[in-house]
């Protein structure tokens, strides 16, 4: 498997289409992922501590985020896809 590192230096020069839908297809992974596996066990947890429930939590913001991110696929959502970027 090709990491991010060797991709960013590789001489392929892809379209801008084309590395926007490579991240999106990359974001409906991970929330596909989470959903068919990680939900399911978090929702299983029993009698967590006041830290534990504060990551679980977190989780589940996280997983929202993504979540919506998926949902926002096309032009006229640029701008909350835009919030989404590293800076």
């Amino acid at each position: 498997m090709i990491t991010f590192e060797e991709l960013i230096n590789s001489n392929i020069d892809l379209s801008i289409r084309k590395k926007v839908e490579s991240f999106y297809k990359g974001t409906q992974a991970i929330a596909d992922f989470a959903k068919a596996m990680m939900i399911p066990v978090l929702k299983g947890q029993l009698n967590l501590d006041k830290k534990k429930e504060a990551i679980v939590g977190t989780y589940f913001r996280m997983y929202a985020w993504i979540q919506s991110m998926v949902v926002m696929n096309g032009c006229v959502h640029f701008q909350g896809a835009g919030a989404a970027a590293p800076r």
